[in-house]
């Protein structure tokens, strides 16, 4: 169950914009999930086994929804209350072969739901009165893991397709009462998305481990409704081609006074991330280019991991990237919240 009050001041009214609607909208609402879900795993033989699993849920929102032109002083929307349950059942089914102790094929379909909602901060009653309902999707995966050259090696891969449909975007409809266009969320699209993931741990000697991760998608809608504000050559948002990983670590015991055994430990770890948009509505003011991260850390402490001092660096390479960006050219602007910059520092943690 939640509860909660949101007030939103919106600013649209400037030098570059002086016609810019100033807005004051309020969300009083209450949020409730109920879900009942089992499985089970039938193990045909040694090598062979079967699971199978099913989840029913149940959300229900509520919401009064305020919003007032505060500069010219009318209410776009007065109070207005909005309510809807959505009701999803997902399932879930898969078969896991094991070749040796060391190796294991799986592959597995399941489906998957994000729940539905209401537009929060509309121009028009008609805006708010408009709900959407939850995307859904299906996804196979089929997969091997392994622990190789006397588990020293731990090598995974996996490969899957994804089929969304009824995915929530932004659409531009006529109000069916006045006739002036809505910007709203509804369930306007389908798309496909295939990907393979790879991950692996190696352990070098006693004192050395490296970790690798390299993960690829495409995504690409295959169907989207009139009105959208998107086309079918725009990139599905925050979903970069390529993404890379590789991190090394050094971790060595030792006596440390008055504590006895101690651990020393040295991490290095490198990601890449490929370029890609962050909206739906591409745009090159909400393309991020791809950027690359380097983090640097050293800790000592007991062996028992109950506390540990540390200095660290993120960001050594100083990159300069957007953790959000957002095209709001419609309003004569666009905004972004900065990545940190490069950061140095101590610090101690103690685990009770």
């Amino acid at each position: 169950e939640e509860s909660g009050f949101n007030r939103i001041e919106l600013f649209l009214s400037f030098a570059e914009n002086p016609f810019g609607f100033d807005t004051d909208t309020i969300n009083d609402y209450e949020n409730s999930s109920v879900a009942a879900f089992g499985q089970g795993t039938w193990h045909f033989n040694d090598q062979l086994s079967f699971t199978g699993g099913v989840r029913w849920s149940s959300d229900d929102k509520e919401d009064i929804i305020t919003a007032t032109a505060t500069k010219f002083g009318f209410d776009l929307v007065p109070a207005t209350s909005v309510d809807d349950t959505w009701d999803s059942v997902t399932w879930r089914v898969g078969a896991q072969y094991n070749f040796t102790e060391q190796a294991m094929g799986y592959v597995t379909y399941a489906t998957g739901f994000k729940v539905g909602g209401f537009n929060g901060r509309p121009f028009s009653t008609a805006e708010a009165l408009r709900d959407y309902d939850p995307e859904e999707v299906g996804t196979v995966e089929v997969g091997v893991k392994t622990d190789l050259f006397d588990k020293r090696l731990r090598l995974n891969v996996a490969g899957y397709y994804s089929d969304y449909s009824d995915i929530q975007v932004t659409v531009n409809v006529p109000d069916p009462l006045t006739g002036q266009p809505l910007n709203i969320v509804e369930n306007a699209a389908a798309a496909d998305i295939y990907g393979m993931e790879l991950e692996a741990l190696l352990l070098l000697g006693d004192y050395w481990q490296m970790n690798l991760g390299l993960n690829y998608i495409d995504a690409e809608y295959s169907k989207l409704d009139a009105f959208t504000n998107v086309t079918l050559d725009d990139d599905l948002p925050q979903t970069p081609d390529w993404r890379f990983n590789v991190g090394m670590e050094f971790s060595y015991p030792m006596l440390m006074p008055l504590i006895g055994e101690g651990r020393f430990t040295a991490r290095a770890d490198y990601y890449y991330t490929d370029d890609f948009y962050h909206n739906a509505q591409n745009s090159a003011f909400n393309h991020e280019p791809s950027y690359d991260l380097l983090h640097l850390r050293a800790a000592i402490g007991p062996a028992n991991g109950q506390w540990s001092f540390a200095a660290y660096a993120r960001n050594v390479l100083d990159q300069e990237y957007f953790s959000y960006r957002e095209d709001l050219l419609l309003f004569t602007m666009a905004t972004g919240v900065v990545a940190p910059p490069r950061e140095a520092g101590v610090e101690f943690s103690f685990n009770w």
